[in-house]
């Protein structure tokens, strides 16, 4: 079908705004000190100039202390990679004793992420990308000297750990909100290199998720790079079968029901396989830590066998299963895109039916009706989102045309009953003209 496949070990994390604090996972990183788990509540507590301030004095007095430690430290460090990192930081000169390793360094990753994410929070979209950078700066590095050294150039550049994809990702949100569309979406290209496998097919990145994978395709979508964005978008699918906006969007750039379809399959076997995946860890920790206190080896292989059982169950009952009719939704948005309009009003009513107060299924049946000339069961439609959403505001211009198709039809028809003539000639697709002609012989 596709030229390309899915990691197996990718996660999932949904699209979020800029300035919203990512979710991570904590695995790969140091552990905070105390004033940077204070800064973390502020953080979460929408303290975020309080946030800013501890930040900068812890950053200030880690600084501080790494000046003030002698040039030849007993800390093991790699010279290949050693580095005046310090002094880059600081914006000081060249000063040899001011050259720190890698390892002493790197917990000033975490003060500058919350600073960038304080800065984002304040619309200071500059400043963040900057404190970004510094903490990939320091991420990349120090997980560089961990990892395996990389066989291409463009694995050489490549995001190393999952905090330094999550730092990409916050970076680019940051560039795209600056108006730097391709240099963000540069970046992502260069940090997420895409391996090509045997068979000539390519696969995600070991780090991308679902939400750098979004974001990708966003920011091809606004540089008018729309068969890039149809790859991103299909990665997205294929990683999540619950990625709606996925599916709106390769809609809207003309892909076929039946590979988007088959795409959402594939999701679903992903998305289940990576549950189960999950499950097991969780069961094989919980095993674990009943093994310390119970020795009996019995009990041990009864626990496994009953674990694989419940496990290949799970498999068989979620990998064909979803929890809403995401396939009736695809066919509904790609027949409406291809102008189906038919057959797109026989799904949008289905989905209808199923979920009543769904207010993006009726602004969306309601356009239908109003396309096909359904005059009075599109306001009906407008009325029922007005009423679940009073503030609902996407959709709303066409509901004011219709809005005054509507009073013109009833003018016309009193003015015709009356003995007059017609005042206006429309079209239910918003194009109208002055009838001068009628307008000339009522006055005469």
């Amino acid at each position: 079908m596709s030229s390309f496949k899915v990691h197996p070990n990718t996660t999932n994390n949904s699209i979020i705004p800029s300035n919203m604090m990512v979710q991570y996972d904590t695995s790969d990183r140091p552990p905070r000190t105390p004033l940077q788990q204070q800064a973390t509540t502020l953080f979460q507590s929408h303290q975020f100039l309080s946030c800013e301030k501890i930040c900068l004095f812890e950053l200030s007095q880690m600084k501080r202390q790494l000046l003030a430690q002698p040039p030849n430290s007993t800390k093991k460090t790699t010279p290949s990679r050693k580095k005046n990192y310090l002094g880059g930081l600081i914006g000081g000169g060249n000063n040899n004793n001011t050259t720190t390793s890698i390892e002493e360094a790197i917990s000033m990753a975490t003060t500058y992420e919350l600073l960038g994410d304080c800065a984002n929070r304040a619309e200071r979209f500059t400043c963040a990308v900057e404190y970004y950078r510094q903490a990939v700066t320091l991420v990349h590095d120090y997980h560089y000297n961990k990892s395996p050294r990389r066989t291409t150039r463009s694995e050489d550049h490549g995001v190393t750990s999952s905090w330094e994809a999550s730092l990409r990702v916050k970076e680019c949100q940051a560039l795209s909100q600056t108006g730097s569309i391709i240099e963000a979406a540069s970046i992502l290209e260069r940090c997420f290199p895409r391996p090509r496998l045997r068979d000539g097919t390519t696969t995600t990145n070991e780090f991308a998720t679902l939400q750098s994978v979004m974001l990708h395709g966003h920011l091809y979508m606004l540089s008018n790079r729309a068969s890039d964005a149809i790859v991103q978008y299909r990665f997205a699918l294929a990683k999540n079968p619950y990625a709606i906006e996925a599916v709106e969007q390769l809609a809207v750039l003309g892909c076929a029901d039946a590979v988007i379809l088959e795409l959402v399959e594939e999701g679903v076997k992903n998305f289940a396989r990576e549950r189960i995946d999950v499950v097991k860890k969780q069961k094989k920790k919980k095993s674990n830590d009943a093994m310390m206190m119970m020795m009996q080896t019995g009990n041990d292989k009864d626990d496994e066998r009953d674990e694989n059982q419940e496990a290949g169950a799970e498999e068989n009952n979620d990998s064909n299963e979803l929890l809403i009719p995401v396939k009736d939704y695809v066919l509904a948005v790609t027949s409406l895109h291809r102008n189906q309009l038919h057959a797109s009003h026989q799904h949008f009513s289905k989905l209808n039916d199923l979920f009543p107060d769904h207010p993006y299924i009726l602004i969306q049946l309601a356009h239908i009706q109003q396309e096909l000339g359904q005059i009075l069961g599109s306001e009906q439609s407008y009325k029922r989102v007005r009423a679940i959403d009073p503030t609902w505001v996407e959709g709303m211009d066409k509901y004011a045309h219709l809005l005054f198709q509507l009073r013109m039809s009833r003018k016309n028809a009193f003015l015709l009953q009356q003995g007059g003539f017609l005042q206006y000639q429309y079209s239910c697709h918003g194009g109208r003209e002055n009838s001068n002609n009628s307008m000339d012989n009522n006055n005469m």
